[in-house]
């Protein structure tokens, strides 16, 4: 890949990763979405540090990871993200997030440069990183995993896509999760207090398995989610106190 590719305008395009955490404004004026192809880059492998390309969806992940026999990413085991995404949004859930294993992140800046950022220099915190501020392109991650069994690492990925399943819709259609965890409280259980778990709105339903998850039941709009994350917010905050912050990213 060369090292320059060219100035890059900014408002000129969004970067996607597979979409599963994002809302798309069909009006918007935007010209370009890109989503980074899977096969853009190469898997690198030097003993239990890898380099993988942003595009690759987590279910090639998992199963790199257990053919290699490299432990750590079973948490995100059956999230419908791509490495690119997962690393710009800083997932974590169950006490870990993926900052806890990347190590460097190639990236093509707003000059069009290709280089790399150590993990201090991504500024992670949570569910943020420096791609929340400055609009450039992961193109790929290296990752620091641990040097494991095939089939432990199997089995503990497939325990956590059983308890995806059992606890989440995913199944169902929606754009993930909500609204971040406020400090020392739960999106979910702030919801569920305030009587919105499993309510309606036309089309759209808060769902009754997880609070923290919209459900599109049927022809919702891009303008009546926005509605619904409104109505969302004023309740908790009339309630609680506590003003939601959006997970979902919106592309307006």
């Amino acid at each position: 890949m060369s090292d320059y590719i060219r100035s890059v305008d900014p408002n000129d395009f969004y970067i996607l990763g597979r979409g599963s955490n994002s809302l798309i404004n069909p009006d918007s004026t935007v010209p370009a979405i890109i989503r980074i192809s899977a096969d853009a880059v190469d898997p690198e492998i030097n003993g239990t540090r890898v380099r993988l390309g942003a595009g690759m969806p987590m279910n090639r992940l998992q199963d790199f990871a257990v053919k290699q026999g490299l432990s750590g990413l079973e948490f995100a085991a059956g999230v419908p993200a791509s490495l690119g995404g997962m690393v710009a949004m800083n997932f974590g859930c169950w006490g870990r997030s993926m900052s806890d294993f990347v190590t460097g992140i190639q990236v093509v800046d707003d000059t069009g440069a290709i280089r790399w950022l150590t993990g201090d220099e991504a500024q992670f915190s949570y569910r943020s990183s420096i791609f929340h501020q400055k609009k450039w392109v992961v193109v790929a991650a290296e990752l620091e995993l641990t040097e494991s069994d095939s089939d432990t690492v199997r089995a503990a990925m497939l325990a956590n896509i059983h308890t995806r399943i059992e606890k989440q819709p995913l199944r169902d259609k929606t754009f993930g999760s909500i609204f971040k965890n406020p400090p020392g409280q739960f999106a979910a259980q702030l919801l569920e207090s305030a009587g919105l778990k499993g309510r309606q709105w036309g089309a759209i339903q808060l769902s009754d398995r997880h609070a923290n998850f919209l459900l599109n039941t049927g022809g919702a709009r891009y303008s009546d989610a926005i509605d619904v994350l409104e109505i969302l917010k004023a309740t908790v905050q009339s309630i609680a106190n506590i003003e939601l912050e959006l997970e979902v990213k919106l592309f307006k």
